[in-house]
């Protein structure tokens, strides 16, 4: 009997009591019971279904917006590259550099489109090698304009390669045609010309050296400013003397100077307080009025 008693102790002890689960609505922002009755009907609610149809409308808006933004990011970076790309061209033709001269005669001679071959050549380096004065090795970019001492680790065009590229675009060059009239005067023209300058023929061009060009100064260079002479202005002022002014001289008159007399007393008469014969002073009592004055009010 005291088993089964125990047995019956701990059944009873492993029950407890379990609150009914419940179940949360993200469109209705509620909470309702989690059983598959009470779900189906708050879903087939009309609540439920204005929410659904308001979430729907509010992410399609969304999507459209964020497509607009796209299209107008993906608009603003292609005009710009298109801006660049212009800008680039442009310092192409009025102020090559080497690496642009290359760019614009290979696409000269293959015939294709200039942004074709600048992106054929990013890939390529920039870096040249070039000696100062005293000999010392340096390297700049075409493209920055840096230059520093150390050796790229994208690799350099050296001194010998510049040369070669320099010799092949000059023998690329066409010549200019002959022209058909005054060619008698252009033969007079060429004669006075030798004639004049003998060794001008024999002088071998140098060999061209390419490099950043010299910073200019940003605040511009000193110049001598001349001084101004003010012009006088006629102020139409009266005219100064050299004599200093004259000064009124003050006038001090004698101050009346006081006369101080002596007094004599022949008697001095004492008070008539009726009770002092003597001529002594005396006070007089105050009476002390007692209307104001606390009363006892307990009899001892």
């Amino acid at each position: 009997m005291s088993g089964d008693l125990l047995n019956f102790i701990y059944a009873c002890s492993a029950d407890y009591w379990v609150s009914q689960a419940r179940k949360y609505c993200e469109f209705c922002k509620c909470w309702i019971a989690d059983n598959k009755p009470s779900v189906q009907f708050h879903e087939n609610g009309k609540r439920h279904k204005a929410a659904v149809e308001a979430k729907i409308k509010e992410i399609g808006k969304k999507s459209v917006a964020d497509k607009k933004a796209k299209d107008k990011m993906d608009d603003d970076i292609r005009k710009m590259e298109e801006a660049a790309m212009q800008a680039y061209m442009k310092d192409i033709q009025e102020n090559p550099d080497f690496s642009s001269k290359s760019t614009l005669e290979e696409a000269i001679k293959n015939n294709i489109s200039l942004p074709k071959v600048v992106a054929q050549q990013r890939s390529k380096t920039q870096w040249h090698e070039a000696k100062t004065e005293n000999g010392d090795v340096y390297y700049w970019h075409s493209v920055s304009g840096e230059s520093r001492w150390e050796v790229p680790r994208e690799g350099f065009i050296s001194l010998k390669d510049q040369k070669i590229q320099t010799t092949a675009t000059k023998k690329n060059i066409p010549k200019a045609p002959k022209r058909k009239h005054h060619q008698k005067g252009d033969k007079h023209k060429k004669k006075m010309k030798k004639d004049k300058d003998p060794a001008a023929v024999n002088i071998a061009t140098p060999f061209e050296t390419f490099g950043p060009l010299p910073s200019g100064n940003p605040y511009g260079h000193w110049e001598a400013v001349p001084q101004s002479v003010p012009k006088e202005i006629d102020l139409q002022l009266p005219e100064k003397t050299n004599q200093p002014p004259k000064l009124a001289q003050p006038v001090f008159e004698d101050e009346p100077r006081p006369k101080f007399t002596e007094k004599s007393i022949t008697s001095i008469e004492t008070f008539d307080s009726g009770s002092a014969s003597d001529g002594s002073f005396q006070f007089k009592k105050r009476k002390i009025n007692r209307s104001n004055a606390r009363q006892t009010t307990s009899d001892y």
